[in-house]
């Protein structure tokens, strides 16, 4: 018995002892080896990392929703045709509105409610009465304005039509100057909140000269319109026939640029005016309390009434009380000569200031990129090419990410005929990290079927880009999303329209 007890106690101990043994032999192994294979190949891979590795993790990222390059899905065809197109974006919502190209005899809509994923039908937004053209667009959400001239002759029309869900039917158009046998042209409109903004140019006869300038708002989002503002001689403002070029909305009121010169502002939603400032301003950002004016130009006075000269430098006048004061700053331009067609946008701290320039005897275009709202810039970015004419980009940002796009043109000899031939190609440039370092360049040839043709506008939010381009037969759409996969895009069918309009 004492035998067998004890025969027990030596079975359940050797388990442990097994254990034990193996361990003492695992831990002799590996400290006979200093420095061994393990270590050394950690130490390999940081001096010359493993390539299917590094693949491996760009996937993941990719995959992740952290990569900085916009994957795109194949071009559909939103309209057939040269058609003069406007677009605009709000929240998921995409809004395209065109017309045949020169004087329209319909306006069109197509509208997304999905981020480009799919698009509805085309509306008719109006029927045919008159001939109608530079037709412009806005859009709040799923409340969508559309301002067009309409007319012939010398009685021509400021007229106006809005949807409240979506561009899915409008109601009915307005005539917003309804001064018979006058000739108003060349609209403009701008939307924030409920407030919409509606400014052209009307003379009294058919000559166009003498042209004052006409401004409705509405704050009930385009149902009625308060009397017209006039911005003529008789207001000390802006002297006749002076063409307006950019007009711009923000939840405060709306910024407003004459002549490519002359700036002023509303903080009360276009109820009352501030005094000129002479910036030479050529384009406009806003950004919060933020206002960017870019300008090639100069007054002697800066902000009061002078001679309004070119310049050989890029200027950036910056605000930081929404308009009310600015301070001029120097954009590094690097190559000398005169700037041409300057443009700025923002996104935050983040300003992009893009111009043309003659180099070497043909156009080039340039970037300049400042993180800290224009106290600094970092080194021009040339998007020239020898030999062609490169013309200023299209910009986009949206969250981290800034996508810009550019066209060039070359010119060769037909050897046969002596005669030019001329070919031309778009490029673009993808960043996600603010514009600190981009992508590319790469060609058209990488947008989602080859979306050949020139672009027309670019549209972003945090998590897409859409890109709208025509060809020499039709108007183009790609769309592309940043990291998550994405469903694909619906097919498209041109069914003919339907009537919008009431």
């Amino acid at each position: 018995m004492k035998n067998l007890q004890q025969s027990s106690n030596k079975a359940a101990v050797s388990p442990y002892r097994l254990l034990l043994v193996f361990l003492l032999v695992l831990l002799g192994l590996m400290g006979a080896q200093p420095g061994n294979s393990a270590q050394e190949s950690d130490k390999r891979r940081a001096i010359r990392p493993d390539r299917r590795e590094h693949l491996s993790i760009e996937k993941k990222s990719f995959i992740e929703g952290n990569s900085d390059k916009p994957r795109f899905q194949d071009a559909v065809t939103l309209a057939p045709g040269l058609p003069d197109i406007e677009t605009a974006m709000a929240g998921e919502n995409i809004y395209v509105l065109y017309g045949p190209m020169g004087m329209n005899e319909d306006l069109y809509l197509r509208a997304s409610h999905n981020a480009g994923v799919s698009f509805d039908e085309p509306i008719l937004v109006r029927p045919t009465i008159e001939r109608s053209w530079a037709q412009r667009l806005a859009a709040v959400g799923e409340h969508v304005y559309v301002a067009w001239v309409e007319g012939r002759h010398s009685n021509t029309q400021i007229n106006f039509a809005r949807s409240t869900n979506g561009g899915r039917d409008f109601g009915p158009r307005s005539n917003l100057g309804a001064n018979p046998g006058h000739k108003a042209l060349a609209p403009l409109i701008a939307a924030y909140g409920d407030t919409v903004y509606v400014l052209w140019q009307e003379s009294s006869d058919a000559s166009g000269i003498g042209a004052a300038h006409r401004l409705r708002v509405s704050h009930d989002r385009g149902f009625t319109f308060g009397e017209a503002m006039h911005f003529g001689s008789s207001t000390d403002r802006f002297s006749p026939g002076e063409n307006y070029e950019i007009l711009v909305a923000d939840v405060y009121g709306v910024h407003l640029i004459l002549n490519g010169s002359k700036y002023f502002r509303s903080s009360d939603g276009g109820r009352t005016f501030s005094d000129i400032k002479y910036l030479g301003g050529d384009s406009v950002a806003v950004t919060g309390e933020q206002v960017f004016v870019a300008s090639r130009k100069l007054t002697a006075e800066g902000t009061g009434p002078g001679t309004v000269v070119e310049t050989n430098d890029v200027w950036l006048n910056v605000s930081t009380d929404r308009g009310a004061s600015f301070v001029r700053k120097n954009v590094p331009k690097e190559v000398s000569g005169a700037p041409h067609t300057v443009t700025v946008w923002a996104n935050g701290d983040h300003v992009f200031v893009a111009w043309e320039q003659v180099v070497g005897g043909f156009w080039s275009a340039f970037l300049g990129v400042s993180h800290d709202a224009g106290a600094s810039f970092a080194p021009t970015v040339s998007l020239g090419e020898e030999g062609k004419n490169c013309y200023i980009p299209n910009l986009a940002t949206a969250d981290r990410h800034v996508y810009l796009s550019w066209r060039c043109i070359g010119e060769t000899l037909d050897p046969s005929t002596g005669s030019p031939h001329y070919s031309s190609i778009d490029k673009w440039l993808v960043s996600g990290d603010y514009g600190r370092s981009f992508d590319g360049p790469m060609t058209m040839s990488g947008l989602g079927g080859a979306l050949a043709g020139t672009i027309h506008s670019i549209l972003m939010n945090e998590n897409s880009i859409h890109i709208f381009g025509k060809t020499a037969f039709d108007f183009n759409y790609v769309r592309g999303v940043f990291g998550s996969s994405s469903p694909p895009l619906s097919p498209m069918l041109n069914k003919g329209p339907k009537r919008a309009y009431q």
